[in-house]
Parts: C-alpha cells; sequence; structure tokens
C-alpha cells in the first residue's frame, strides 16, 4: 500500500512542476510581447521628435515663418497619429517632444 502512495506522490509533483512550467512560459511570452510593443511605440515617438526637428529646419532654411518665434510651441501630427511639439528656445536651440500611444521621447538640438 506504501509503495503506491509514494507513486501517487510523485506523479503530482511532476503534475505540478509541469503546469507550473506551462504557466510561467505563458507569462514569459506575454511579457516579452508587451516590452517589444513598448518598444516600437517608443521607437515611433523618437522619430515623430525628429520629424519635428527636421520640419523646423527646413522652414527656418526656406521660409522662415514656421518656427520663427523663439519661446513659441509648433504642433504636427504624422500619419502613424504620432505628434510633435517643437519649441525654438533660442537661435540656436531647438527643443521637440515626439508623442505616440502616451510615449514621451525628446531631442534637443543646438547648433
Amino acid at each position: 500500500m506504501n509503495y503506491f502512495n509514494n507513486k501517487k506522490g510523485a506523479a503530482v509533483i511532476l503534475l505540478t512542476i509541469l503546469i507550473s512550467s506551462v504557466i510561467l512560459a505563458v507569462a514569459t511570452n506575454f511579457s516579452v510581447i508587451s516590452i517589444i510593443r513598448r518598444s516600437d511605440d517608443s521607437l515611433a515617438a523618437f522619430y515623430a521628435a525628429d520629424a519635428g526637428v527636421e520640419r523646423c529646419l527646413y522652414e527656418i532654411k526656406n521660409s522662415g515663418l514656421w518656427c520663427a518665434n523663439i519661446n513659441e510651441v509648433y504642433i504636427g501630427e504624422l500619419s502613424n497619429g504620432a505628434k510633435y511639439e517643437v519649441t525654438r528656445k533660442a537661435d540656436n536651440l531647438l527643443d521637440s517632444a515626439g508623442i505616440f500611444s502616451g510615449i514621451y521621447r525628446k531631442i534637443e538640438l543646438k547648433r
């Protein structure tokens, strides 16, 4: 009788380890997917900030109207829904923030 109880206990332990491993694997996969998604959003926010800087530099070079006033905020939106806000802090300093999916990335450009 004691022999069969030991076999049942070992089977329960093995089954518990197997179920725990499956749960851990699923949780790890969800965590990795979440990190990758946030990383993509962060990159999109950075590119939006970069687009704002590039737009401001282009306008300063060609027309001088957009992004001409110091301490004024200039706002734009990209086709993917990302937004940028550029502020000309001084003649030689631009500050651009990119926002995408709740993530905020900032670029500061000095000449």
